[in-house]
């Protein structure tokens, strides 16, 4: 046993030791990344649903930090929910364009490969949203509505009765990120941000404050990137 941890602990220096001796180049790049999201609105009854995703972030590694760095940009995520009310299927869409600003670390296991992570908080916006019911009966048309305003603005006799649903704009939370870079070039990255806003609109929350719970956003982004 004792020379189990004798030779763990002199793999652990030794790769330390090339860790350091293969550092990232400091300096600024920027990295552009695609991919897909996949999110909820948690404490709602519904399940979670895929989207795109995709930004530009600009990176700088500093000097002789041992791989630190700060990182921030500007991206699109297609933030949201869905649910299988057995009639209709009820989708609800957030484009949110959102910016990041983490601080992590990189490890260099050997020059052409290291792995990374990072968090720090993030804000957004929306400058769009929808929500769709989408019926398997080809006699009853889809109904479409605003998510950032209310729901129902149909003539359907379905939606008589029911509340304006309005979600807010704006959100903010934490996030974390961290994944795998090749050749300081292509990049692996996973993603996952916590909202912390409730963002239900202040004047349905005034009417049902005590019928709804708190609705906050989570996703989870997988994206490929390329540096230059």
């Amino acid at each position: 046993m004792k020379k189990l941890i004798a030779a763990a602990l002199g793999l652990f220096c030794f790769t330390s030791a090339m860790a350091l001796d293969n550092e990232p180049k400091p300096g600024l790049t920027f990295q552009g990344q695609v991919g897909v999201d996949i999110s909820n609105i948690r404490n709602s009854e519904y399940s979670a649903k895929a989207g795109a995703n995709l930004g530009i972030y600009a990176q700088y590694m500093f000097e002789k930090a041992h791989g630190t760095y700060i990182m921030g940009g500007l991206n699109y995520a297609m933030k949201g929910n869905r649910k299988d009310l057995g009639i209709c299927v009820n989708k609800n869409v957030l484009h949110y364009l959102q910016v990041p600003i983490h601080i992590g670390f990189q490890y260099n296991i050997i020059p052409e490969l290291g792995v990374f992570a990072d968090f720090g908080p993030f804000f957004a916006v929306a400058p769009g949203g929808r929500g769709v019911f989408s019926f398997d009966d080809d006699t009853i048309g889809n109904h479409h509505y605003n998510i950032l305003k209310n729901h129902h603005t149909g003539d359907y006799d379905l939606f008589n009765g029911l509340p304006e649903l309005g979600f807010q704009r704006f959100d903010w939370g934490i996030g974390i990120r961290f994944g795998a870079e090749y050749n300081q070039h292509y990049s692996l990255n996973v993603a996952m941000d916590w909202g912390v806003e409730d963002i239900l609109r202040d004047t349905f929350r005034s009417t049902y404050a005590n019928v709804y719970p708190k609705y906050k956003t989570f996703n989870c982004a997988i994206t490929l990137g390329y540096r230059f």
